[in-house]
C-alpha cells in the first residue's frame, strides 16, 4: 500500500504547472493559493482517465481507476461505524494471485473525501488492505468504461483539509530546494521576474531610517528611494523583491517589525536604543534556588484584557511589562498601535518579546503625570491593534515624583506633582515610604529575591499575628530596590518555605520565620528546657470568673482572711428597720409558734467544734477556686449578719419590758412570716442555724406573748398576728 496519497505529493510536473501559473502573475501570490490550484489541477488530470466499472469477473492492472457501489457499514474508528451509500472511483496500487481462493485480489486506494476516506484512513492506520476480488473462476473479461457524466467526482471537492494542508507543506519544500522560484514570507515569484536593487539604494534607505528613528512601510521606501508608484504593474515585484533582499543580505541591519501588507522595517540599532539607560532595563533580580519537586499552581495564566498597577520603573521608562505568556503569543509583530479610548489618541509602541516590555507611551505619561499605582486596562483587538485606558479621578490630587540613576540603579525623589490619575491605595507608595525604601539600597547588594523580600515584609509588612502583605505591594516595594517582575514575585513567595498563602485573602502572604531542618538541628548542641511550673492565675483573671454578688460589694482580693473586729458605729447606721410592714393578712392563732424545727437541723444538735474567725478555715483541696471565695465570702456575710441580729434582739428586749408595765389590751401577735420575711434568703438560713441553740433553750420556760403596742385615737386592728422571739446568743 502507498504510505503517502498522492494526491498530496509534489512531482517535477507539478512544479512545472506552478511556473506556468506564476508567468500569468505580475504580483506574488501566497502558498495557499498556489496550492489549492495544484489540488484542484491533480483532480483534473485524474479526471481525464478513463474509470472502470468494477466487476468481480473482470481482470484489471495496477493504476486503473475503478468505480465501485458500496452499501455498507464502514469502520471509521476503534468504537464506532458510519453508513456509506454511494459509489467511489477507486485506484488500483497493487495486484496479487490467491490460488486456494481461485481468484485475484486488488489493493485499492482512495483519494477523494468523505465518510469513505475515513474509512480508507482507519485501514491504513491499522495496516489493513483494502481488497477487491477480481478474474473469480479464472475468468478474465474485459470490464465496461464508465461515462463521464456519471463521475461521482464531478460533485465532491478535489481533496480533504487535512490533504490540503498536507499538500501546501510538501509544496512550499520543494520551491524553497529550487533555484527557480524566491520569496518573501509567505510569497512566492520567479527568480527571472526578481528585480536587483543596487546597494546605493540600501545605504540611502538605510540612512533615511536612522535619522528618522522610527519604522518605515516597504511601499514608502519603494515609491521614494525606486521612483516606482503603486500604480505601476511592477510595483509588487519591487516591494518583494526589496523586502527578499533585506531580510537575506542586510537582516543584521534591518528588521521587520510589521506584518500587515508589504510590512514595515526598521534599524536593528534604533529598536535597542529604546531600552537603553532606562529603569526597566536594569539587570533584575536574581531568583533563589527553589526545591524541584514544588509546583507554583497559584500561578494563573493571564490573558485579554489585561490590568496593570504602573510601577515607578514604567512610568519612568515609558513601557509596559506583560506576562511572558502574552508576549510569546505578541511575537510575530514588533511593532503595535496603542489607541487611548478616552481621548483617541494614537501612539506607536514597540514590543521586546524576550522581556516582555511595550515601549513608547513616554508622551502619554507625561501628559497625564501619571504616578505609580495607577490602573491602566489594555484590550486586544486584533494582531496589531491595542485599546487602553487610565483610570482617573474626578479631582486632581498631590503625588510625589521621582528620578532615576541608571549608573548606580537608584530611585531619588525630586518634588511634588499635581495629578488625576487614580493610584491604588494598598498599592500606592507614600513620601515616608519612599524615603523609607531609599535607605535600604545599602543593603539589597547581594541578595536574591527571596531574601529582598524577607527585608520588605520585616519593614513593611503589616502587624498582626504574622506580618503580612498584598502581593501586589511587595512587587512594587521591591521593584524600588532591585527590578524584578510579577511572575517572579509570586513565584518566590509560593516557593519559599517563609512565606504562606491566605486562604480567606486573595493575594495576601504571611512572613513566618524559616523551620530548620532535620540536619541543621543535629548539629546543634541540645537545649536543656526547665520543667513548666502552675502558676496561680492572676487575680485580674479571677476577677474576671467571679459572679456578682448581691450587697457585699466587689471582692478585692481573691482569698479572705476572717478576723474578729469589733462592732464599728457605721454598723449601727446599716441596721435594718424593725417597724413591721403589713404585706399579708395575718392569720389569727391562739399558742404561741415555735419556730420551727426541720428534721435537717436535727444535725445542730451534735455539738461539734465551730471554728472561731481567728482559725482560717482552708478549703478543700477538691473544689475549685471560684467556689473557695464564694464559701469564703458567705462565711463573712453571715458573721455581719448574726451581729446585726444581736443588735436588733438587745433593742427588742427593751421594748419588751417597757410593754408589761403598760395596762392591759386586746393582745396583738407579731406574724412569724414578717420576721421570716426579713431574715429571709441564704444568709437568714446561716443566721437561724448559728441561733438554732440559743432559740431551744427559750422553748423550755416560754413565756406568756406580749401586745402590740398601739396609739390613742385608732382602731383596734380585727386580725391579730403572733411572732416567735429567739434571743440571740451572745458571740
Amino acid at each position: 500500500m502507498a504510505k503517502e496519497n498522492e494526491n498530496t505529493s509534489v512531482t517535477e510536473k507539478d512544479l512545472r504547472f506552478i511556473k506556468k501559473e506564476l508567468l500569468k502573475e505580475q504580483t506574488a501570490p501566497p502558498l495557499h493559493e498556489l496550492a489549492t490550484k495544484l489540488a484542484y489541477e491533480k483532480n483534473a488530470s485524474q479526471l481525464n482517465q478513463a474509470v472502470k466499472k468494477y466487476n468481480p469477473d473482470c481482470t484489471y492492472e495496477p493504476g486503473d481507476l475503478i468505480c465501485e457501489d458500496y452499501d455498507e457499514q464502514l469502520t471509521v474508528s476503534s468504537k464506532g461505524t458510519e453508513a456509506f451509500r454511494g459509489k467511489v472511483v477507486l485506484k488500483v496500487i497493487n495486484k496479487k494471485s490467491y490460488e486456494s481462493y481461485d481468484c485475484e485480489m486488488l489493493e485499492v486506494d482512495y483519494t477523494g473525501g468523505g465518510v469513505f476516506r475515513k474509512y480508507i484512513d482507519y485501514m491504513k492506520k491499522t495496516n489493513t488492505q483494502v481488497l477487491l476480488p477480481c478474474s473469480q473462476g479464472g475468468n478474465a473479461q474485459t470490464p465496461e468504461t464508465l461515462k463521464k457524466e456519471e463521475d461521482p467526482r464531478l460533485h465532491e471537492l478535489p481533496m480533504t483539509k487535512k490533504d490540503l494542508k498536507s499538500l501546501e507543506k510538501n509544496l512550499k519544500k520543494a520551491l524553497s530546494k529550487s533555484d527557480d522560484f524566491f520569496h518573501w514570507n509567505d510569497k512566492w515569484q520567479l527568480t527571472e521576474k526578481q528585480i536587483k536593487i543596487p546597494e546605493t539604494k540600501i545605504k540611502q534607505i538605510e540612512k533615511s531610517l536612522k535619522k528618522a528613528k522610527q519604522s518605515a512601510a516597504t511601499t514608502d521606501l519603494v515609491s521614494e528611494f525606486m521612483g516606482i508608484s503603486p500604480s505601476q504593474a511592477d510595483f509588487n515585484l519591487y516591494c518583494l523583491s526589496l523586502n527578499h533582499f533585506l531580510e537575506k543580505k542586510y537582516k543584521k541591519s534591518f528588521i521587520f517589525v510589521y506584518p500587515a501588507g508589504w510590512g514595515k522595517w526598521i534599524l536593528r540599532k534604533t529598536l535597542q536604543s529604546f531600552i537603553q539607560e532606562i529603569p526597566l532595563s536594569a539587570p533584575q533580580a536574581k531568583l533563589p534556588e527553589f526545591d524541584s519537586e514544588a509546583k507554583p499552581d497559584l500561578l494563573k495564566q493571564q490573558e485579554f484584557p489585561l490590568k496593570i498597577y504602573l510601577t515607578w520603573r514604567e512610568i519612568l521608562s515609558g513601557g509596559l511589562k506583560i506576562p511572558a505568556n502574552l508576549s510569546k503569543s505578541l511575537s510575530s509583530s514588533r511593532e503595535y498601535i496603542f489607541t487611548d479610548s478616552e481621548h483617541g489618541k494614537q501612539y506607536q509602541v514597540y514590543l521586546y518579546p524576550k522581556s516582555g516590555l511595550f515601549i513608547g507611551l513616554q508622551e502619554f505619561y507625561k501628559q497625564h503625570n501619571v504616578t505609580q499605582g495607577a490602573s491602566l486596562t489594555l484590550t486586544q483587538k486584533d494582531n496589531i491593534n491595542f485599546d487602553f485606558g487610565l483610570k482617573e479621578a474626578k479631582k486632581a490630587m498631590s503625588a510625589p515624583m521621582i528620578k532615576y540613576d541608571f549608573k548606580k540603579d537608584i530611585f531619588t525623589s525630586t518634588k511634588e506633582i499635581s495629578t488625576s490619575a487614580l493610584p491604588n491605595k494598598i498599592i500606592y507608595l507614600r513620601n515616608d515610604t519612599l524615603n523609607k525604601l531609599f535607605s535600604l539600597y545599602d543593603q539589597r547588594n547581594k541578595l536574591d529575591l527571596r531574601e529582598l523580600l524577607i527585608i520588605i515584609f520585616k519593614t513593611f509588612g503589616l502587624k498582626g499575628e504574622t506580618l503580612s502583605l498584598h502581593v501586589q505591594r511587595a512587587y512594587h516595594l521591591v521593584d524600588i530596590l532591585k527590578h524584578t517582575t510579577l511572575e517572579n514575585i509570586k513565584k518566590t513567595l509560593l516557593l519559599s518555605p517563609e512565606f504562606a498563602v491566605s486562604v480567606k485573602k486573595e493575594d495576601i502572604f504571611f512572613y513566618q520565620e524559616k523551620i530548620k531542618k532535620p540536619e541543621e538541628i543535629d548539629h546543634e548542641e541540645p537545649v536543656k528546657v526547665p520543667r513548666a511550673v502552675k502558676t496561680e492565675p492572676s487575680t485580674k483573671e479571677i476577677e474576671e470568673e467571679l459572679p456578682e454578688i448581691g450587697t457585699v460589694g466587689e471582692v478585692e482580693t481573691p482569698t479572705v482572711v476572717l478576723k474578729e473586729k469589733p462592732p464599728e458605729k457605721t454598723a449601727e447606721k446599716e441596721k435594718p428597720p424593725l417597724k413591721l410592714k403589713k404585706e399579708k393578712k395575718p392569720e389569727e392563732k391562739t399558742k404561741e409558734e415555735l419556730p420551727p424545727e426541720p428534721k435537717k437541723e436535727k444535725k445542730l444538735k451534735k455539738k461539734r467544734h465551730k471554728p472561731t474567725p481567728e482559725e482560717d478555715k482552708g478549703p478543700r483541696q477538691k473544689k475549685g477556686k471560684k467556689r473557695i471565695i464564694e464559701e469564703q465570702i458567705e462565711l463573712e456575710e453571715s458573721e455581719r449578719e448574726a451581729l446585726f441580729a444581736i443588735k436588733a434582739d438587745e433593742k427588742q428586749e427593751i421594748e419588751e419590758i417597757k410593754t408589761i408595765k403598760e395596762p392591759k389590751k386586746k393582745e396583738e401577735y407579731v406574724s412569724q412570716e414578717q420576721t421570716e420575711h426579713a431574715l429571709s434568703g441564704i444568709f437568714g438560713a446561716k443566721l437561724k442555724s448559728a441561733l438554732g441553740q440559743k432559740g431551744e433553750k427559750k422553748q423550755e420556760t416560754p413565756k406568756k406573748p406580749t401586745k402590740a403596742k398601739t396609739t390613742k385615737g385608732t382602731k383596734k386592728l380585727e386580725k391579730k398576728s403572733t411572732s416567735t422571739k429567739t434571743k440571740a446568743k451572745k458571740i
